[in-house]
């Protein structure tokens, strides 16, 4: 059986506001974290 793959998909608006406490914490349980830098241009996922 696969694993299931577990991940944050941050949807970054604006330079000063990151994912936080929320990737720390996703990290720590051994996530996968994608932050789309949408003020940058980056394409949603």
């Amino acid at each position: 059986m696969r694993a299931a793959l577990k991940r944050l998909v941050v949807l970054q608006h604006v330079e000063r506001e990151g994912p936080g406490l929320f990737a720390l914490e996703a990290l720590a349980r051994g996530w996968t974290v994608l932050i789309s830098r949408l003020d940058l241009g980056d394409p949603l996922p």
